[in-house]
C-alpha cells in the first residue's frame, strides 16, 4: 500500500481533491495531481454495499478493472486509478 501511495502523482500532499457525494453509506474522494486522478472510496457501514461510482479504471490494490459499479464490504475501501 505504501508503495502505491508513494508512485501515483495524485497522492501528493499538495494534489488537489474534492468530497464526492455518491450517498450517505459511503465517503469518496477525488484526487488530482500533475494529470493523474485517483479515487478513494470507503463503506462506512457494518455491511456490504453497491455504489455507483460513475468510475472507470483499475483498482490500485488488487489490479482489478472497475466499470463505474463498485461493490463493497464491511468498512472496505478502493484506489481506483482513472
Amino acid at each position: 500500500m505504501i508503495q502505491v501511495r508513494k508512485t501515483e502523482k495524485a497522492f501528493s500532499p499538495y494534489a488537489k481533491q474534492e468530497v464526492l457525494d455518491l450517498g450517505e453509506e459511503v465517503f469518496a474522494l477525488k484526487r488530482i495531481g500533475e494529470g493523474d486522478s485517483v479515487y478513494f472510496v470507503v463503506n462506512l457501514n457494518s455491511e456490504k454495499t453497491t455504489v455507483n461510482a460513475g468510475v472507470h479504471g483499475t483498482d490500485l490494490l488488487s489490479g482489478e478493472p472497475v466499470d463505474g459499479i463498485l461493490k463493497l464490504g464491511p468498512y472496505e475501501f478502493v484506489w481506483i486509478k482513472e
